[in-house]
């Protein structure tokens, strides 16, 4: 668990267009919390699984 918090804290390095900044974050107890900048068009897994949900009814 603190491997993924430590993982996505070395991609908010990154500054590109394709990927949503990161805004802060916070270690509480056993808490991690990373505050990201809104989505205005929503998650991106929200539209890769949606869309594959929706395939798969389909078949």
């Amino acid at each position: 668990m603190l491997s993924d918090f430590s993982n996505e804290l070395q991609l908010a390095r990154l500054r590109h267009t394709n990927v949503i900044r990161l805004l802060g974050w916070c270690i509480h107890g056993e808490e991690r919390i990373l505050v990201y900048k809104f989505m205005h068009n929503g998650a991106l897994d929200h539209h890769i699984f949606g869309m594959l949900s929706l395939s798969s009814n389909l078949f």
